[in-house]
């Protein structure tokens, strides 16, 4: 195991004994999911995206109140196919949100909620076909994430748009600078 997904697993670790405390359990904490439409964009490569997955876990929020903060852990994978082959690239993606609440206070009412903040991508795993490239995707990406969603009993839905920062590419065919940029769709389950 090299050393940066060593690191992503001690933060992901981390990461769920902070959220399962009493104080981040007290505001809530669920599970959600869905798909993920990939946007790789790139100078000299005509990239054909496609659709992706994105699991994980969320915990905090407030949803009794009508601001806090969602932290989440979750798994994406993006990917796209090109002239000549294909790539799919594995994350796991530590988040920090500040999540603006409307509508009830109850956690069996209805409300909505906007996110906002950074979300901090840590590569797992690639995959390329058609190529001849070891380690042609970075390690680490960046991003700003916009959302919002509506939480009925408990059930989420939920539209959020993550925006790259960084250059993903390392060594990618033709690509001068590959950024990353999706929109997700999510239906989850708060637990508590």
């Amino acid at each position: 195991m090299n050393k940066l997904k060593l690191a992503a697993a001690i933060v992901v670790i981390l990461l769920a004994i902070t959220g399962f405390s009493p104080t981040a359990s007290a505001q809530g904490f669920g599970v959600k999911g869905g798909v993920l439409f990939p946007d790789f964009s790139a100078e000299g490569v005509d990239l054909d995206n496609k659709v992706g997955t994105e699991l994980g876990f969320f915990f905090g929020g407030n949803r009794s109140g009508i601001l806090g903060f969602q932290g989440e852990a979750n798994w994406l994978r993006k990917k796209a196919d090109f002239t000549g082959g294909d790539f799919q690239i594995d994350y796991i993606q530590l988040a920090g949100l500040l999540r603006l609440n409307a509508g009830t206070q109850s956690a069996s009412g209805f409300a909505l909620y906007g996110l906002v903040g950074p979300g901090f991508d840590f590569k797992i795993a690639d995959s390329t076909t058609g190529l001849n490239v070891n380690d042609a995707f970075r390690g680490f990406d960046v991003g700003l994430l916009f959302g919002g969603g509506v939480e009925i009993k408990r059930f989420i839905v939920e539209g959020r748009y993550r925006r790259g920062l960084r250059q993903v590419n390392e060594d990618f065919t033709g690509a001068t600078e590959l950024k990353s940029h999706s929109f997700a769709i999510h239906v989850g389950f708060r637990i508590k």
